[in-house]
């Protein structure tokens, strides 16, 4: 899965997700259908659908497993195209069985015609 929380400036929190069917691995620059919940600054929430690409940077942990560390997550009932840029690499959590990738994050982007910036969580288990 691969996992992008968001708390804007504009008082609106994301939580945009993407699972990955068949065991299939994600691609950079290619855009996977993914769902969103939004909650505006008056609590009134809303699952919609949105679409997430992994665009940039990459870091490799040592145990081989490539991680994104850009997202571009665009959500059409929103107007929202917003990039999470995870400034430090090496935040996998090494298991037994491979990893899990918890990273903070930044936001930036446009929302419902705004600019837009905010903290961000970036997790992968690939």
């Amino acid at each position: 899965w691969f996992l992008q929380d968001m708390q804007l400036d504009n008082g609106f929190c994301i939580s945009n997700y993407a699972t990955i069917a068949g065991g299939g691995l994600p691609e950079l620059n290619k855009k996977t259908p993914s769902n969103c919940t939004v909650q505006a600054p008056d609590g009134k929430t809303y699952f919609v659908p949105s679409s997430v690409t992994p665009i940039s940077r990459t870091w490799v942990s040592p145990s081989g497993t490539t991680y994104f560390l850009q997202f571009l997550v665009e959500i059409p009932a929103f107007n929202a195209s917003l990039v999470v840029n995870t400034p430090v690499d090496a935040q996998e959590f090494a298991l037994s069985d491979g990893g899990v990738y918890e990273g903070v994050a930044m936001a930036s982007g446009n929302f419902q015609f705004q600019s837009v910036t905010g903290t961000a969580w970036n997790e992968q288990a690939l």
